[in-house]
């Protein structure tokens, strides 16, 4: 599994004793500080497996311990865990700017969107073909996530949420998208390790790169997410 895969890649520097300082689990995100990175995910809160049984010490563990809640069955667990993960990346090489800056779309092009990326909507339906977007909530407009089965391989772009890697869809839709000519992870969620995802098909990674992380964790704190980060963070695209 990719979940696996990242995971070893970020092993050994896990396994450097650095301190956790701070676990934040907050409406939107969930953000994890240690003592030289912060990291953040989105909270998932699927099924009713929400309750995190050693809450109130779980700083105390190590961070090697932290970073493995993100192959946790749990979803909040797996919040933290990829989290952690974040917390540990420090890309260096990197460009800015929007997503589609950097993907070419044209009329022939039939574009699939795993999650709802709002931004992105309205120019990719201008430059495209077809626009399918698939979603678990009930938004006007998309389609039901099961509706990727049918649809997905049919795709010449593939736009993902990072949010896949916590609750485990991502390799079943990467296999799902294993035709498509750009298969592009984004979100604040997304682990941003490149080599790893291009062995599986991954043309282009977006993410964050924290640059407050005082910042990033009072808003978790407070309620707020992608939207409130702001100059907290600086938005960046591997490829």
């Amino acid at each position: 599994m990719l979940i696996d895969d990242i995971h070893k890649a970020i092993e050994d520097k896990a396994k450097k004793s650095w301190k956790v300082e701070e676990i934040v689990v907050g409406l939107s995100y969930t953000g994890v500080k240690l003592e030289n990175g912060c990291g953040v995910a989105y909270t998932l809160r699927e099924g009713t497996c929400c309750f995190v049984e050693n809450a109130g010490s779980l700083a105390e563990k190590s961070v090697t311990e932290l970073a493995k809640l993100a192959m946790a069955p749990e979803p909040v667990k797996a919040s933290i865990g990829v989290a952690t993960i974040n917390a540990l990346i420090d890309v260096e090489d990197y460009e800015t700017g929007s997503p589609l800056d950097y993907i070419e779309i044209t009329k022939n092009d039939v574009v699939g969107m795993v999650g709802f990326f709002a931004p992105l909507i309205k120019e990719i339906r201008e430059k495209a073909k077809q626009l399918y977007i698939f979603e678990r909530k009930e938004i006007e407009g998309t389609y039901p996530d099961w509706a990727i089965y049918k649809l997905l391989p049919e795709c010449d772009i593939v736009i993902v949420t990072g949010v896949a890697v916590i609750n485990k869809t991502i390799d079943m839709i990467l296999n799902l998208a294993k035709s498509a000519k750009e298969v592009c992870v984004l979100g604040a969620s997304t682990p941003l390790l490149f080599e790893v995802f291009k062995k599986y098909g991954v043309t282009m990674l977006g993410g964050i790169k924290i640059v407050n992380p005082k910042q990033v964790m009072r808003i978790i704190k407070e309620g707020g997410g992608i939207r409130n980060f702001g100059s907290a963070v600086e938005k960046i695209i591997i490829r």
